[in-house]
């Protein structure tokens, strides 16, 4: 099966680029590298990509969080623009290069903070900041609106839980074991059904849009 996954340089994508699980053949989406013998493809050439039964739209930064008033507008724009445009330009530009006329399942990295019902049960000193949470709440609603449109694809977004990253917390799961789980989950078929919320891989539960 082949799968195509942005945001490769660190996290839970590096993990997943670099498995060496024998059922998958992992292709990477990245802005800074280029090199497809290596199975990486450019934002920038993506005629290059092969198709691909799974596509896992990962890429995404957080902010510093804060107030309204502490908030950095420049910082919004930037998180938005890479958490929540590019992955939609992404889909639009492969659906004009007929590039997913292969694609089975489409998994979007989203987390329990595009939950409006989970940050509504939440503390303010545990949310991320308003760029972080509105961007994947963002996501969710595409995921939502995507599926209206009724592809030959499931459309899904996901929690890959709390992960040891830049992003995460020393406390988290290593994004290596969350890879494994999530290609378990995908080599089982798990994501050809269209779930009713956010699928949190590291409890098996699923938490309301």
């Amino acid at each position: 099966m082949k799968i195509a996954i942005t945001g490769i340089s660190s996290g839970l994508g590096a993990a997943c680029f670099h498995s060496n699980d024998a059922r998958f053949t992992v292709f990477g989406i990245s802005h800074s590298q280029c090199a497809p013998e290596k199975k990486i493809y450019s934002y920038s050439n993506l005629m290059a990509l092969p198709t691909m039964e799974v596509l896992i739209l990962n890429a995404a930064i957080g902010d510093s969080g804060g107030t309204i008033q502490e908030m950095n507008p420049v910082e919004l724009e930037q998180v938005m623009s890479v958490n929540v445009l590019q992955p939609i330009q992404l889909i639009h530009e492969l659906f004009q290069l007929g590039k997913l006329t292969h694609l089975k399942q489409l998994i979007l990295v989203g987390s329990r903070f595009s939950s409006q019902a989970y940050i509504s049960s939440s503390i303010f000193e545990n949310l991320p900041g308003y760029a972080y949470c509105l961007s994947k709440t963002s996501l969710s609603l595409f995921a939502q609106i995507l599926r209206k449109e009724n592809h030959n694809f499931t459309v899904n977004i996901i929690h890959p839980g709390v992960l040891n990253t830049e992003m995460g917390n020393p406390d988290g799961n290593h994004p290596t074991l969350t890879c494994e789980v999530l290609f378990e989950l995908i080599a089982n078929d798990y994501f050809l059904k269209e779930y009713t919320g956010i699928v949190d891989i590291s409890t098996s539960k699923i938490i309301d849009f």
